[in-house]
């Protein structure tokens, strides 16, 4: 059937999850298509269910806001949203919702790397940072989870002069990047 073979068209499966104010939290998964430009991202999914609790019509009613987002493949890792999703947060007033991410930590370089005498250098400016290790079978991989602002992972608008843009987002330096 086609379902079955779009079920194994792609080797790595997303979900996604938002936590809102109101601690409630909705889910939703990827829906595979054969071309992969088709298929649904996780993210995506989730667009009506934050449009619908953010944007009440009812005065009595408090709007909730999206606070936590995260999108994971089907080994746990968390990876940003893809640029629909990146987009749908942004452009649509919600750039402020922290988003997990998995870095791969880089050890300290020597003499330019930690200032500080540790393995690993500490995250700068808005970044959070939870020290986390994942390690898969005989491929140690060493992640750390990151929480930044979706508008953070969003790229700078063109500059239709031509020159580089960079984009930094906290005022000490944090996140950073150029285009």
């Amino acid at each position: 059937t086609n379902q079955g073979i779009a079920a194994n068209a792609h080797p790595i499966r997303y979900g996604a999850a938002v936590l809102f104010s109101d601690d409630t939290v909705a889910i939703a998964a990827q829906k595979v298509a054969i071309e992969y430009g088709c298929t649904l991202d996780a993210v995506g999914q989730l667009a009506s269910a934050i449009d619908k609790k953010a944007l009440r019509l009812e005065e009595d009613v408090t709007p909730c806001r999206p606070i936590l987002l995260v999108q994971c493949d089907q080994y746990g890792i968390a990876h940003a949203p893809f640029a629909p999703g990146r987009a749908f947060l942004t452009e649509r007033g919600y750039g402020d919702c922290k988003v997990l991410v998995h870095q791969q930590r880089q050890p300290g370089i020597q003499g330019g790397g930690s200032t500080n005498g540790e393995k690993y250098p500490q995250a700068q400016g808005g970044v959070q940072v939870e020290e986390s290790s994942s390690n898969t079978s005989n491929n140690n991989i060493d992640l750390r989870l990151l929480e930044v602002e979706a508008n953070d992972l969003a790229p700078a608008p063109p500059d239709i002069f031509g020159g580089m843009i960079t984009k930094n987002h906290s005022s000490q330096g944090g996140l950073e990047i150029q285009f």
